[in-house]
């Protein structure tokens, strides 16, 4: 079993970066981690797991040696292929979280406003 090297992390940063300049999405959105995690990873405060490697590299389609050995170089920023219809709905789980997220604030909100049929007819249209 190889070790995971120093550069790991230096490497992790750097493919963050791209998945989030170039398709919009976080790399803890990317392989369906813990945001939380990710951040401490990134910022140094915690080591990369072979776990994450293995989720990172598969995510990417490279082999996982190139993120865990120092010896091994990235490659190219503009070689690196991520699986589109993945993408597409990560993308679109995102926006429905959002959607929720204003809908339920929305409710909170305004629900003493709305009058007492009104809220009836919002509660059964939401259940259909």
């Amino acid at each position: 079993m190889q070790n995971i090297g120093h550069r790991t992390t230096e490497k992790l940063r750097k493919l963050s970066r791209f998945i989030e300049e170039k398709h919009g999405i976080t790399l803890a959105r990317a392989i369906s981690e813990n945001p939380a995690k990710i951040a401490d990873i990134l910022s140094g405060k915690e080591s990369p797991t072979r776990k994450i490697c293995t989720k990172v590299a598969a995510y990417f389609f490279i082999p996982v040696d190139i993120i865990i050995d120092d010896t091994k170089e990235l490659p190219e920023l503009d070689q690196l292929k991520v699986d589109e219809d993945l993408l597409s709905i990560q993308r679109n789980d995102l926006e429905n979280d959002i959607e929720r997220e204003k809908q339920k604030h929305f409710f909170s909100r305004n629900w003493r406003m709305i009058g007492y049929r009104k809220r009836v007819s919002l509660v059964l249209s939401i259940l259909s």
